[in-house]
């Protein structure tokens, strides 16, 4: 941009011209401020080029906003291979594709792919200047394979770029398919799908959508992969018969701890799981409040922070909480939504 300090150079300089293509922009004799400012400022189509071509990084810079700039033209540009000022071309509102595949397949660096990435056009978000090519698929794996830092952006850019997100139930990235399988609008026939992958963290997302009902969750219980079972265990469509009986099975300790975790445990099976898992209990709102009140007891400062966080403890017991030593504990009683306004003052107070 020009400087202020500038204006009464540039006003002196170009004394009675009233066109930008008419203050004679020769190099030698024009100076840099002067281009600078006619490459931002004009509409005049042959003096962008030229100053889109000068030697100087800072007109060219200026030159590579200037929105005249035809989509073609800025494919020549992008074409000679101005690094330095490709941060300047991807954001321009005419930039196409080929444009931005000519940067990714040759060398530009993640801020660009990055970049390039935001001008996808998407059904979920709003996208500022976006370039409308069906070819984006393409251009999405190109960076998915030179920019694996991108990998979460190129997934969600896809899934919400698609008609469908079943289109992409068997895409070669991993990402998507992750994605997919946590979708709202993943299909059935997608997720029994998914429900038979050799990749664990596909199966326990497939087995945890919320398209399951009570049935289907019943049938995971019996389930002979601990992925499938943890996320019976987690599910919030699980019955409590259902997570008792999961339960009576030889589990391993992360199954175990998330049924005591799950608010649809039965209160008793919570009483019974209360001594191993307090931290797990301790926070579950269906606890029973003698159990909680036998914790809170017999707990340490986990199980102290577990049940001050909990919107089931009883305003006794937050109050009793409410002048815990831990400060964290204490600002848990303050945040609990059930603790009335001068518990949770007092709460806060007493770390003052």
């Amino acid at each position: 941009m020009t400087r202020t300090a500038d204006i009464t150079e540039l006003i002196e300089w170009t004394g009675d011209k009233k066109r930008p293509q008419d203050l004679g922009l020769d190099r030698s004799t024009t100076p840099e401020i002067i281009r600078v400012h006619v490459a931002e400022s004009t509409d005049d189509l042959q003096a962008i080029i030229r100053l889109a071509t000068d030697p100087n990084p800072a007109v060219r810079a200026q030159a590579y906003k200037n929105i005249v700039l035809p989509s073609d033209v800025l494919e020549f540009l992008v074409s000679r291979g101005d690094r330095g000022l490709w941060n300047q071309l991807i954001h321009h509102p005419n930039l196409t594709l080929p444009s931005v595949h000519v940067m990714l397949s040759t060398g530009a660096d993640s801020d660009i792919a990055f970049a390039a990435l935001n001008r996808m056009p998407s059904k979920s978000r709003q996208v500022l200047n976006p370039i409308e090519d069906e070819n984006w698929p393409f251009v999405c794996d190109l960076v998915a394979q030179n920019y694996p830092l991108l990998l979460d952006q190129v997934a969600a850019n896809l899934t919400s770029y698609v008609d469908d997100v079943n289109e992409l139930s068997v895409h070669p990235l991993r990402n998507v398919r992750l994605i997919v399988a946590n979708h709202p609008d993943a299909s059935r026939e997608t997720l029994t799908q998914y429900l038979d992958s050799p990749d664990a963290d596909v199966v326990f997302a497939a087995a945890m959508h919320p398209l399951w009902d009570e049935t289907d969750i019943d049938g995971f219980i019996d389930d002979s992969r601990l992925e499938v079972r943890l996320a019976a265990a987690q599910h919030p469509k699980a019955t409590a018969e259902a997570l008792a009986r999961l339960i009576e099975r030889d589990q391993p300790d992360a199954v175990r701890a998330a049924v005591a975790a799950n608010p649809r445990t039965s209160g008793d099976l919570l009483a019974s799981l209360s001594a191993t898992y307090q931290v797990e209990v301790g926070g579950n709102p269906s606890t029973p409040q003698e159990t909680l009140a036998r914790m809170v007891g017999m707990g340490g400062p986990d199980v102290h922070r577990a049940i001050a966080s909990n919107p089931s403890c009883p305003i006794g017991m937050l109050t009793l909480l409410a002048g815990s030593p831990d400060p964290l504990t204490r600002s848990l009683v303050a945040a609990n939504p059930s603790s009335p306004r001068e518990v949770a003052n007092w709460a806060t107070s007493r770390g003052e």
